[in-house]
């Protein structure tokens, strides 16, 4: 209701302020301009008087235009009336005599008027043009005027230190002091005093007030650091002194600008409100958020400087009071106003300096940094050759414009800050502002735009005619100006005028916000009660938001003083450019409003035009908004929609018919096909089955290619979601195929390419003999390792387990284990021994030796990785671990798990869940470890609970110790190229070379990879090599799964500056021990520098058994070829 009352009163302003100017008598105007004229003439007028004259004329100028402007369309309309009077004869009707006098009466009267109105224009104009004249004069005779130069100020420097005495001594408040005085002086002091106090206790207190406990602690802090001049230790003061100066200054009858002593007690309020002004530009309210969290050095620069500036401005004022350097002292003491002036502008440079760097982008301030330092340096210049009144005026216009021009900035963003707030602000301020301006979060800061747009516009004409006000010291400049803005410009036979046309933006501003506050009130009060159908509200809507948007235009245009009759003719003129250049737009213009009223298609129907498919959004007057099902928003001409074909897919019902294509291989049961397909529709919820359409029927089509043809054609309940059910009945569909044995065929090809050539014969020979050998025979075929009796003993077992396997798998065996209880010799195998004795070997040719497809080999660390996603897939389930087993279960039924080993409870926890639920599964375990089942996790966190595990472990599989003996790896080391070396630089710059020699792409220079989203810093980096620092790569909080993926992107790894490892370093050992693991396991090549000999890199107690098997595999990959 008040912003309806707002607007109401924003147009009755408008059209009084228009009508103001009529009411004037022309008589006394030019009686009142003789008087002005005559007061112009005086030889003693000054610059007041001049000015109250002009203004004076301006106003009676205005006042005469508006009556030329009112009575001469009369005074046409009266000629017009007589000349038609006069044709008829008065012997014809009396009337029309009588009617003919009365028109020659009013005629001579208002032309009358109209000349006097006329008069008044001209001779006021011919004031104001004098006026002007005259201050110009004026003002340059003041600013032209030479006093004491700065030689002279020193020649008469005795003189002027003769006079101090006076200044201070021979004050009108020291002179004028009674005893009442001294009685009044103590009360204001206490009462200053006291009423300090309590405004600063209150300061402080309010932050705890109900209406501040809501805001954010740091915005309080904030604030307390802004009002720190007015706190509770300095309001008492700042009061008290205040109360000093309005005893003094009432009971003598004394102002501040007749006693120093007056302006000395005011001086701290000053300097408080002036420091106070510095907080907000410098502090953490200021716009350009330089103090977020700290103070920044270019904020403490400026306020530093700030500081000083505001000292000097404070004692320019003590001294020589608030007229500063225009006043009757400064005069008297040309040499101490020289040098507080010349204070104040070299103050002013530094200001200037760190204001422009701090608040504005580097290499936008140099135009303004040379415009302020040419402004000073005149200023200065003046001042030191006398032209005081020169220099006083650029000082103060340029102090003026300084910080006018921080306002503005200030204004400037505060509107973007508060646009980006009403944007996106969860607030529950925000929320009802954008309820109140119909805007949607994160997508209405385009509909504000016209809201900065304004604000934006006005504060630069606020700041624009500061400056005027500011440069110009006659006001002449703003004063013409004013009266082209309310008088108007002509142009040919037109005026003008400025002012109205910012009258009429804004009516059509404030219309054009009403149009759409009402469309939202008729739809929310009477359109949803009237009518259900969206189409219907929203083609109303339409038609009430055009025709509100046509009123405000012309009403606007009126009042802008646009001629409504031209309009009607550019609007014939329009017509006939419609019948030859704006037949498309004419054409979609009215397709738009047949579709609003007629409503084949409405807002959110799902329709079908041309190849554009999708939703309809908004249907306006040329075009019609349709977003697809990609999220792509297409604009379609109207004219497409009535003319061409449209397919409304909900036009009187959401349902719709859904074919779905299938086939099945030859052979297969099609009755069974048949029944399967209309079950699985049946069961969907979205297919209409109860009889309020046909029921879903599967047709056998024909015979294709390679398959037999079916359709599926079903009655779905919305077709708006046909794309989801088809994807819900081709899986449900497949399903069943699977579970009941149906095949869908696909056309497939084999290609078969045949090498004859020798070279290929032999290869396939020895590739089917490779394949055919035995664990054994492979194991005793290797010559590259010595013979050991634990490692033959260990391939014997291992033979024999292949063959318990490949027995049970037999039809024979698995028809007879239904008669037999016979259990399995053992669940599997639990090899264990020193580091480099062949365990992993051993695996390894068991896993390839071992001729079945259901088997798989895993390092540790990798089969961890896949244990967490796999609970992360089962989360939902009751037991994610027994559901990860039964997974591995279906396409697995060996195991070999590499390099087991428990470190942390996490881990201890899912294994032993896990290896019960293998175990139960029926899958054989071959598991190597450097330790025996009973020390896993020894002396671990609640190692009680993994005990059941290591039960299982010496229950259900054979551990077998491969024995005390040699380090296979030191024995296979060849003479290849030493790759780990002590951290040199010589060793840098060796591998660098090395690798460059390589590696034509390498990039030496910083770079980054991604794993897991996260970067880590590479000093090189090709597609197959990265070369880490090991604060890189082990330092940061690395897993497993980083050290995984490394692995995946890169065939070379390179790591320098690797640290001798003590207690202090157990995390870093740790993740190097598992980057070494998956680098070993995956066959990365590596290089490395150290600190230490890499035999001897670990000094701690925790994981030396661990980093005895690290140890063991850098040895080896040390000397790899």
């Amino acid at each position: 209701m008040k912003f309806r009352l707002a607007i109401a009163s924003s147009l009755m302003l408008i059209a009084v302020s228009l009508n103001l100017g009529a009411q004037i008598d022309p008589n006394q105007a030019i009686s009142e301009l003789s008087n002005l004229q005559e007061s112009l003439n005086q030889s003693d007028i000054n610059e007041r008087t001049i000015k109250e004259t002009r203004e004076k004329a301006i106003e009676i100028r205005t006042n005469a235009v508006s009556c030329v402007d009112q009575i001469e369309p009369q005074v046409e309309t009266l000629k017009l009336e007589v000349e038609a009077l006069e044709q008829i004869s008065p012997d014809v009707d009396i009337q029309i005599y009588e009617r003919l006098s009365e028109a020659r009466s009013r005629l001579t009267a208002e032309d009358a008027k109209l000349k006097n109105c006329s008069l008044t224009v001209v001779r006021s104009t011919r004031i104001i043009d004098l006026s002007n004249k005259l201050l110009n004069e004026l003002t340059t005779e003041l600013l032209s005027e030479k006093n004491e130069d700065i030689f002279e100020a020193i020649a008469s420097l005795p003189n002027q230190l003769k006079q101090l005495p006076d200044l201070f001594f021979n004050d009108k408040a020291i002179q004028r002091v009674t005893n009442e005085t001294l009685f009044l002086l103590i009360l204001f002091l206490i009462l200053g005093f006291s009423f300090g106090y309590f405004f600063g206790d209150q300061i402080k207190k309010i932050q705890y007030s109900d209406p501040f406990k809501s805001i954010d602690r740091s915005i309080i802090l904030k604030l307390r650091a802004l009002f720190k001049p007015f706190g509770r230790v300095q309001s008492p003061i700042l009061f008290g002194s205040l109360g000093i100066s309005a005893a003094i200054s009432l009971s003598l009858s004394i102002s501040p600008s007749d006693s120093w002593i007056i302006r000395l007690g005011l001086s701290p309020f000053l300097a408080s409100v002036l420091y106070l002004l510095i907080n907000w530009i410098t502090g953490p309210f200021s716009p350009a958020n330089i103090d977020q969290n700290t103070v920044s050095e270019p904020a403490k620069n400026l306020k530093q400087k700030l500081n000083f500036f505001t000292l000097i401005v404070v004692i320019t004022y003590i001294v020589f009071g608030p007229d500063w350097l225009s006043s009757e002292v400064a005069s008297d003491q040309s040499l101490m106003r020289i040098a507080l002036v010349s204070l104040m502008i070299f103050a002013l440079i530094p200001v200037l300096n760190s204001s422009t760097s701090l608040f504005m982008e580097e290499g936008q301030y140099g135009v303004i940094r040379f415009i302020g330092y040419s402004a000073l340096a005149l200023s200065f210049i003046s001042e030191l050759s006398g032209f005081h009144n020169l220099s006083s005026f650029i000082l103060n216009g340029f102090i003026l414009t300084l910080f006018s021009t921080y306002l503005l900035w200030s204004l400037l963003a505060l509107t973007e800050n508060s646009v980006t707030w009403i944007n996106e602000s969860t607030n529950l301020i925000g929320i009802r502002i954008r309820s109140a301006l119909d805007l949607t979060r994160d997508s209405g800061k385009s509909k504000l735009a016209i809201y900065q747009l304004f604000f934006d516009a006005s504060f630069w004409i606020l700041y624009v005619s500061i400056l005027l006000r500011v440069w110009d010291p006659t006001g002449t400049l703003v004063e013409t100006l004013s009266s082209y803005a309310t008088d108007g410009i002509p142009m040919g036979d037109i005026r003008v005028i400025p002012t109205n046309i910012l009258a009429g933006i804004i009516a059509f501003t404030i219309l054009a916000g009403l149009t759409g506050w009402i469309k939202r009130w008729v739809d929310k009060r009477w359109l949803r009660q009237i009518t259900p159908d969206r189409g219907a509200r929203d083609a109303l809507i339409t038609v009430v938001g055009y025709t509100g948007f046509t009123v405000s235009l012309l009403v606007g245009l009126s009042i802008s003083g646009v001629n409504i009759t031209g309009i009607a003719v550019v609007a014939g003129a329009l017509s006939v450019g419609i019948g030859f250049g704006l037949q498309a737009i004419a054409n979609n213009f009215v397709s738009g409003i047949i579709l609003l009223f007629e409503r084949p298609i409405k807002a959110g129907d799902f329709v079908t035009v041309g190849d554009v498919e999708g939703f309809v959004r908004k249907i306006s007057i040329r075009a019609t908004e349709i977003e697809t099902l990609d999220n792509q928003d297409m604009l379609i001409p109207n004219s497409e929609l009535v003319s061409g074909r449209v397919t409304n897919w909900v036009l009187h019902n959401p349902y719709g018919r859904l074919i779905v294509k299938i086939g099945v291989a030859y052979g297969s049961d099609i009755e069974k096909v048949a029944e399967i397909l209309e079950e699985t529709a049946n069961l969907h919820n979205q297919v209409i089955s109860d009889g309020r359409a046909s029921p879903p029927k599967a047709l056998f089509m024909g015979f294709g290619d390679s398959s037999l043809d079916f359709e599926l054609r079903v009655r779905i309940v919305d077709i708006k979601k046909r794309y989801d059910v088809l994807s819900d009945l081709n899986f449900a569909i497949n399903e069943r195929f699977a579970s009941e044995n149906i095949v869908i065929p696909f056309p497939q090809r084999d290609l078969h390419i045949k090498d004859w050539s020798e070279e290929s014969k032999k290869k396939k020979k020895k590739t089917r003999k490779d394949l055919n050998m035995s664990i054994r025979e492979k194991f005793s075929s290797n010559k590259d390792i010595e013979y050991d009796q634990y490692q033959a003993k260990i391939v014997d077992r291992l033979e024999e387990l292949q063959k318990e396997i490949l027995d049970e798998r037999s039809i024979i065996n698995k028809f007879l284990s239904l008669f037999r209880d016979e259990k399995p010799k053992s669940n599997g195998i639990y090899l264990w021994g020193d580091v480099g004795r062949g365990k992993t070997y051993l695996m390894d040719l068991f896993y390839e030796t071992l001729s079945i497809k259901d088997k798989d080999r895993k390092h540790f660390h990798r089969l961890m990785e896949n244990i967490h996603n796999g609970t992360q897939q089962f989360k939902n389930q009751k037991d994610p671990i027994q559901e990860v087993a039964k997974s591995i279960s279906v396409n697995h039924k060996v195991m070999c798990i590499d390099e087991f080993y428990i470190e942390d409870i996490a881990d201890a926890m899912i294994m032993a869940r896990l290896i019960e639920s293998l175990l139960n599964e029926g899958i054989r375990l071959i598991m190597t470890s450097n330790c025996k089942p009973d020390e896993l996790y020894k002396n671990g966190l609640q190692r009680d609970l993994f005990v059941p595990a290591i039960n299982r472990i010496n229950g259900n599989l054979e551990v077998i110790h491969i024995g005390e003996g040699k380090d296979f790896r030191q024995s296979i080391i060849g003479e290849g190229i030493e790759r780990i070396s002590i951290h040199t630089e010589d060793n840098i710059q060796r591998l660098a070379i090395y690798h460059e020699c390589f590696n034509d792409d390498l990039e030496r220079c910083k770079s980054t990879i991604v794993v897991r989203n996260r970067e880590i810093e590479c000093i090189m980096r090709t597609n197959e090599l990265a070369w880490f620092r090991f604060n890189s790569i082990c330092g940061d909080k690395r897993s497993v799964k980083d050290y995984i993926d490394i692995a995946d992107q890169f065939k070379t790894v390179v790591i320098t500056e690797v640290p001798e490892f003590d207690q202090e370093c157990e995390n870093e050992a740790r993740r190097f021990i598992a980057l070494v693991d998956e680098l070993y396991d995956r066959d990365i090549d590596l290089f490395m520098t150290t600190f230490g000999d890499h035999k001897n890199l670990y000094n701690g107690i925790k994981l030396k058994d661990e980093f005895t098997r690290t140890t063991s595999r850098l040895v080896e990959m040390n000397k790899k070829d």
